[in-house]
């Protein structure tokens, strides 16, 4: 199995490279491939950064996900992130909070207002709450 970083999924959705593409493309449809959550974060960045739109972006995120050789480190963190994304949580805010979720339901402290109401609005156990609330406890 082979974990891949970024770039390679990059050149695999993106295809701004076409040899860079083709290879990534063997090697994605040759090999077993880990992919981090950490990649998916950075991944969903890039994808971003080229004007991508969201919904595109979840859309080619679980696409690849679906993959039959593609292990995402935790399946679940992933499959909760893009729901909640597709709500309207920022992408990588969504996988903060199912991370920390699948981590003993632990709230996500945050100063980002934006965030703590779309945590909220979710009908779920994962929450965020505002740092100065607490430290005004």
């Amino acid at each position: 199995m082979l974990s891949l970083d970024t770039n390679v999924l990059a050149r695999y959705l993106l295809g701004d490279d076409v040899e860079q593409q083709k290879q990534a493309n063997i090697l994605i449809s040759n090999n077993d491939c880990f992919v981090l959550t950490t990649v998916i974060i950075e991944l969903a960045w890039v994808l971003k950064s080229q004007k991508i739109n969201k919904a595109i972006i979840i859309q080619k995120l679980i696409e690849l996900s679906r993959l039959p050789n593609i292990h995402l480190e935790n399946i679940e963190v992933f499959k909760n992130a893009m729901r909640w994304a597709i709500t309207g949580m920022d992408i990588a805010d969504a996988i903060h909070l199912a991370l920390s979720q699948s981590y003993k339901n632990l709230p996500m402290t945050t100063f980002d207002i934006v965030f703590i109401k779309k945590s909220q609005a979710l009908d779920e156990v994962a929450t965020c709450q505002n740092v100065s609330e607490l430290i005004n406890k």
